[in-house]
């Protein structure tokens, strides 16, 4: 028996107790404990008999405690039974400190006139944690964007939630207790189907708004099973795909009627999609297209790096439009191949990222564009020789003026002192004299009448042995890149005439990087098909060596590009450049029957493309120079030249040099003078009116065939070439203007040459 008269030890109540579901504690008026069961020890984490004696206060959360005295108090002034589950928002305290959220019920007991409160407390934390999920669960059902409709067996529907009534246009109100067929799913037990219906079944349906419209869908269907899994009935999940499912036709119906090839590819390189136009343009059916490699569509001699390209591609798919001019080309099943522009764009889609290429094939444009370009060049050839003509024409007679020049400085400077103003000033004279025979020789070379001495030239070493003059020209704020692609074959030029396209190349690139910048020189061996060598004038299909020089300067807009290669045409300051160097590099390119392309934009700098055809010559090793043999031993020379001042000039530089002058104005009066006279040598120019230098040499061979003739020009390789006679030991050749020791050594060298028998 306890000290209020409660015996715990009585069987019957002592089973009440202990037996009780919930914790079970009595508290006298001042708050003691003075009975616990086993649940309340266990709940709140006391061995049986540490309760007894407690302050009820040890048992309530601490941001209570201070009030609870006060609750207290007015409890056992009013005892009224109070049930679990009021509402009240209570917790009780562990004896570790926890807290956890409990429901408790009040009653009171007199025990010998004392009265005690009896507290019954239970842990309702899994309560809370389930109505918690349940809440949750009811919030996303709710607020869900697809329609969630709970419904039996049978098909009587059961929940309803707003996404529903959006897509159906049905109100809860309207639709529960009656069947889905209601929205036209066809047959109920079709769609639910057998009772041991897989947990969650997904497939596309056509159902029916309130209105009679007709929805396509994508419905999941699920059955519901508590925890002790207890049949709950089903709950369906729906999507409206309806305007997906538009979109999509229309997609595929704009896919297959593009004029473009569109192909779908996927990260690993295979085809995921066609259209109809892919299969015209390629010549494949789309079942041989689909799940292909798409490399199989890519000309052979890509193929091995393009798997890299696309790689590159997926892994930062930017779009790309079509028309960047970029020189694409795509393989039909037959192996041939075709120009194209491709734009890509990226699609992201549930396997991952397709890059879409959609393929339009500009054969016909590729040809249109290589017919325009071609009359363009042609025309600016055609305007080009005409130019250089007048160019030939004036440097001709500018050297004829020249050479007089020249002569009469050499011997008047024989006849000056040692010392003197006038030595001085005839030395400027002539100083002045070659620069303008330098720049009279740039025009011949542009005319492409400049003699030449053609050997065969290795491009790669001869831009090697450059690359530290290149280093100089160009300067400390410029960076050359030199790169060779091996191997590289040869070609037939002459090699001082490359290396001055190589100097001023870089010479114009440096003054268009007045801030510095990047030059680069890359030369490699190619082999032209028929279609690359038409887009080029003058070239034929067949292997070629092409030399690139790209700067990253100023550029050029168009209307400079069209005049680049006029000679005198600048955009530099008068005092700056000359104007020859393009028309220069021209002259020498064309004439070894190479192309020379320019291409370039304001701000993107320019890319010189020269392509020289490839030989398979052996080079030859050049022979040492002979010493310069002496002058005239008393041999008659017959000086044959119809600009008398040139005349005069050459018959008396021969004179002093030894040997007895004749001297005729032009061929007629040299056939009357060589009759009957005793002619060792022929010094004729080779331009004359009336007759050429060369038939006027066959007409005095008709009575002295052995007879040896030095012809002079200010051009005229050419022309020598086309009167066929560049016999061994009978003719030389000497380039105007010219000095007294040239004319002189010249001539002693073809005299003292045995003609062959």
């Amino acid at each position: 028996m306890s000290a209020w008269g409660v015996d715990e030890d009585d069987s019957t109540f002592a089973q009440l107790l202990e037996f009780a579901p919930d914790a079970i504690i009595g508290v006298d008026a001042s708050g003691v404990i003075v009975l616990a069961n086993q649940q309340a020890a266990d709940l709140f984490g006391f061995a049986r008999g540490e309760l007894h004696g407690q302050e009820i206060e040890l048992l309530v959360p601490d941001v209570s405690r201070s009030g609870h005295p006060l609750h207290r108090a007015r409890y056992f002034a009013d005892p009224r039974r109070r049930a679990m589950g009021a509402g009240l928002d209570l917790a009780g305290r562990r004896r570790d400190g926890t807290e956890f959220p409990a429901e408790i019920s009040l009653s009171s007991l007199d025990a010998d006139g004392n009265r005690i409160a009896l507290v019954a407390v239970r842990d309702v934390s899994e309560q809370r944690a389930a109505a918690q999920v349940q809440a949750r669960l009811a919030a996303i059902v709710e607020s869900s964007g697809d329609a969630i409709i709970g419904h039996r067996r049978d098909g009587a529907i059961t929940s309803w939630n707003p996404a529903a009534e959006a897509l159906y246009g049905y109100t809860e109100g309207e639709v529960l207790g009656r069947s889905v067929a209601l929205l036209q799913w066809g047959a109920v037990a079709d769609q639910l189907g057998p009772p041991d219906l897989e947990p969650t079944r997904e497939a596309d349906a056509v159902h029916l708004h309130k209105d009679g419209s007709r929805l396509e869908v994508v419905q999941t269907i699920s059955r519901v099973r508590g925890r002790g899994n207890e049949d709950h009935g089903m709950a369906t999940i729906v999507r409206d795909v309806s305007a997906a499912r538009r979109a999509q036709r229309t997609f595929e119906g704009l896919l297959e009627f593009a004029p473009d090839a569109i192909l779908g590819v996927g990260e690993d390189g295979t085809i995921a999609l066609a259209n109809r136009r892919a299969e015209a343009l390629f010549g494949y059916g789309r079942e041989e297209l689909v799940g292909v490699g798409l490399e199989q569509l890519v000309p052979r001699r890509v193929m091995g790096r393009h798997a890299a390209h696309r790689r590159s591609y997926l892994a930062d798919p930017k779009a790309r439009p079509m028309g960047q001019g970029l020189e694409l080309a795509g393989r039909r099943r037959d192996g041939s191949e075709f120009p194209a522009e491709i734009s890509l764009s990226s699609l992201e889609t549930a396997e991952g990222t397709i890059a879409v290429a959609a393929v339009r094939d500009i054969s016909e444009r590729s040809e249109s564009d290589r017919e325009r370009s071609l009359q363009r060049e042609l025309a600016q050839a055609r305007r080009l020789e005409s130019v250089g003509q007048l160019a030939g024409g004036i440097a001709h007679d500018f050297n004829n003026l020249l050479g007089v020049i020249l002569s009469l400085s050499e011997l008047v400077l024989d006849e000056l002192p040692e010392e003197g103003v006038a030595r001085e000033d005839l030395n400027e004279i002539t100083a002045a004299a070659q620069r303008a025979a330098a720049l009279t020789r740039q025009l011949l070379i542009f005319s492409r009448r400049e003699m030449v001495k053609t050997e065969v030239v290795d491009p790669a070493e001869l831009v090697r042995d450059l690359e530290m003059l290149l280093h100089r020209a160009l300067g400390e704020r410029v960076e050359l890149e030199v790169g060779v692609t091996e191997p590289v074959a040869s070609v037939l030029a002459d090699r001082g005439q490359l290396e001055q396209v190589l100097v001023n190349l870089a010479v114009n690139a440096r003054d268009a990087m007045p801030d510095g910048g990047r030059l680069s020189v890359r030369v490699a061996t190619v082999d032209l098909d028929v279609r690359q060598a038409e887009s080029h004038l003058g070239l034929s299909a067949g292997p070629h060596v092409r030399i690139t020089v790209q700067d990253t300067g100023v550029g050029m807009p168009p209307e400079v590009i069209e005049r680049a290669f006029e000679p005198f045409f600048t955009t530099k300051g008068r005092t700056q450049g000359t104007g020859l160097g393009l028309a220069t590099v021209y002259g020498i390119v064309t004439d070894a029957g190479g192309h020379v392309a320019l291409h370039s934009e304001p701000g993107e700098g320019t890319t010189v493309e020269l392509h020289l055809p490839a030989t398979d010559r052996a080079s030859e090793a050049l022979a040492a120079p002979r010493p310069t043999p002496a002058s005239g031993r008393g041999e008659r020379v017959l000086v044959v030249e119809d600009e008398p001042r040139m005349r005069d000039v050459a018959a008396r530089i021969l004179r002093q040099g030894g040997f007895e002058v004749v001297v005729a104005g032009d061929a007629a009066e040299a056939l009357e003078l060589a009759k009957g006279a005793d002619i060792d040598l022929v010094v004729s120019d080779v331009i004359m009116p009336g007759m050429l230098g060369p038939d006027l040499a066959g007409a005095l061979r008709v009575a002295r065939p052995q007879l040896k003739v030095l012809f002079m020009s200010g051009y005229s390789h050419k022309v020598l070439d086309a009167g066929a006679v560049d016999e061994p030991g009978l003719t030389a050749f000497i380039e105007k203007p010219f000095t007294r020791a040239q004319l002189c050594a010249a001539a002693r060298t073809l005299l003292d040459t045995r003609a062959p028998a």
